[in-house]
C-alpha cells in the first residue's frame, strides 16, 4: 500500500509539472500572437520542444540539487522555460526546412 501511495504522489507531481508547463507554453504563444507573430505549426512545434526541453532541464537540476517544494519547482521550471526564445528561432528554421523537404519528397512520389 505504501508503494502505491508513493507512486500516486510521484505521478501527481509530474501531472502538476505538466499542467504548469503547458499553461506557460500556451501563455507564451498567446503573448506572441498578441505581439503580431503569426503562429504556424512549425512555430508552435519549435516553441513546444524548446519550452519543454528547457523547462524539464530546469526541473531536473532543481530536483537533484535543491530541496524545494514541488510547486515552487514547477513555477521556476516554467519561468526558465519561457526564456527559451533564442533557441526557438533556430529550431523553427530547422523544422521549416524539414517540412519543406518532406513536402517536396511527397510531391515527387
Amino acid at each position: 500500500m505504501k508503494q502505491f501511495l508513493h507512486n500516486v504522489k510521484l505521478y501527481q507531481d509530474y501531472f502538476l509539472f505538466g499542467i504548469v508547463l503547458l499553461s506557460g507554453l500556451f501563455y507564451k504563444i498567446y503573448y506572441a500572437s498578441q505581439a503580431g507573430k503569426t503562429i504556424t505549426f512549425a512555430y508552435f512545434l519549435a516553441e513546444a520542444l524548446t519550452y519543454c526541453f528547457v523547462g524539464y532541464t530546469a526541473h531536473v537540476i532543481l530536483d537533484q540539487f535543491f530541496t524545494v517544494s514541488p510547486v515552487f519547482d514547477c513555477i521556476i521550471s516554467a519561468w526558465i522555460g519561457s526564456k527559451s526564445t533564442i533557441v526557438n528561432v533556430e529550431i523553427e528554421k530547422l523544422l521549416l526546412s524539414a517540412f519543406k523537404k518532406l513536402n517536396e519528397t511527397i510531391k515527387t512520389k
